[in-house]
């Protein structure tokens, strides 16, 4: 099947025009959407008067784009206030060895995880 290229599908790759519909179409049969929502995984556009008003999602892909968010937004908090503290003044205190080793397991602990969740 040949699938037509649409401006959406140009700047959103996620979202082509099998998964573009009017709501009304939406409105006569709920069920068949929230099935093809629940088996694809892919969000779904409803229109009105042919423009996209409301984006649909099933209930794990959402939870798992709010995870992914949140672990996201974790990192950037680290980064923010890893960079933070590079620019501020120069410690006042050496710091110790075992601080040393802390810090150095806490950052092998993000890494791993960062890793892990695919964010880096």
């Amino acid at each position: 099947m040949i699938e037509k290229t649409t401006m959406a599908n140009k700047a959103n790759p996620m979202l082509n025009t099998r998964h573009i519909h009017p709501m009304s179409d939406f409105v006569r049969n709920p069920k068949l959407h929230v099935a093809r929502l629940k088996e694809t995984k892919t969000p779904e556009v409803l229109t009105v008067n042919g423009r996209a008003e409301v984006v649909l999602l099933d209930t794990e892909t959402y939870e798992n784009l709010m995870e992914r968010l949140r672990n996201m937004e974790a990192v950037a908090a680290v980064r923010a206030h890893l960079a933070q503290a590079k620019a501020s003044a120069p410690l006042r205190e050496p710091v110790t060895e075992a601080e040393l080793d802390r810090g150095q397991a806490v950052m092998q602990e993000l890494v791993e995880e960062t890793e892990r969740l695919g964010l880096y």
